[in-house]
């Protein structure tokens, strides 16, 4: 059975949770998927004034279950593995976050084979995932509206279908594949949170050039659309701006001989359409 710690739900659904206060939010998001010799993690945050908050300690069995106010400055996100029998490693990664901005940073750790393109390969890696993405509300010139709803699970795009439009001096690309706004939906229900889902998704789509300045994309949930039962909707479509990296934003590997990882840093704006999605009669 897989050991899964999450302080919040992640990869298909995630909390709608944007603030208005002029401090913003963070959240982790931590997976141990490890079967094989179990590894525990100790993972930390250093704030912009030195203090440091223990997020995940597997030993002493600490979680931070609730998300944390943040204020600009600089952070520094320590992740530790610890194994018995291949030592410990660990991965320090910096980020900077200014007003407003809600901070999702998702650790995952799993036990693959060190090789995994070699069919015969028998030796194995920790392998530890770090994806610290900033989110954004969607800036003015960025314009969605809501076009019709198709109840026929055939279609070509069953759902909702939106157009996005364009308005802005930026070439924007869409959060999974740069030519593609695939989006995701959560059902409206008075006092209860949002819970985004976005559906399947599919990376071997054939390339479309993004949305340029001026232009219009459509825009449905996932990569094959979704029949939804009669209720209100909001729909969330993230994008990134083409050519907008910096040098925190690049992606880091590292390899030692028993571990293996992964960290990146991401900047998404989002967008949101309230409908209604109604009985048919």
């Amino acid at each position: 059975m897989k050991l899964d710690f999450r302080i919040y739900l992640a990869l298909i659904t995630t909390i709608m949770s944007l603030t208005a206060s002029a401090q913003g939010t963070f959240f982790l998001s931590y997976s141990n998927n490890c079967s094989v010799e179990k590894p525990n993690a100790l993972i930390t945050l250093q704030k912009p004034d030195g203090s440091i908050s223990t997020l995940v300690d597997e030993l002493k069995g600490v979680y931070q279950q609730d998300s944390l106010p943040c204020e600009h400055g600089k952070y520094s996100l320590l992740t530790v593995i610890r194994t018995k029998y291949c030592g410990n490693d660990s991965l320090r990664r910096s980020f900077t976050v200014n007003e407003k901005e809600f901070v999702d940073c998702r650790v995952t750790l799993e036990h693959n084979v060190k090789d995994r393109y070699a069919s015969q390969c028998n030796d194995s890696i920790f392998e530890c995932d770090i994806e610290i993405t900033k989110l954004h509300e969607k800036e003015d010139g960025v314009n969605i509206r809501f076009i019709k709803y198709n109840d026929d699970r055939d279609a070509d795009v069953p759902g909702p279908l939106f157009i996005i439009k364009n308005n802005t001096r930026d070439t924007l690309c869409g959060e999974w594949l740069p030519g593609y706004f695939w989006g995701a939906v959560a059902r409206i229900d008075k006092g209860k949170r949002l819970f985004y889902k976005v559906g399947y998704l599919c990376s071997s789509w054939v390339d479309s050039p993004p949305l340029y300045p001026d232009s219009i994309k459509y825009s449905w949930i996932g990569s094959l659309g979704n029949i939804l039962r009669p209720g209100r909707y909001r729909y969330r479509v993230r994008y990134y701006k083409k050519g907008n990296k910096t040098d925190e934003n690049k992606s880091e590997t590292k390899e030692q001989a028993d571990f293996r990882w992964f960290a990146r840093l991401d900047e998404l704006y989002s967008i949101y359409c309230d409908f209604e999605v109604k009985e048919v009669k």
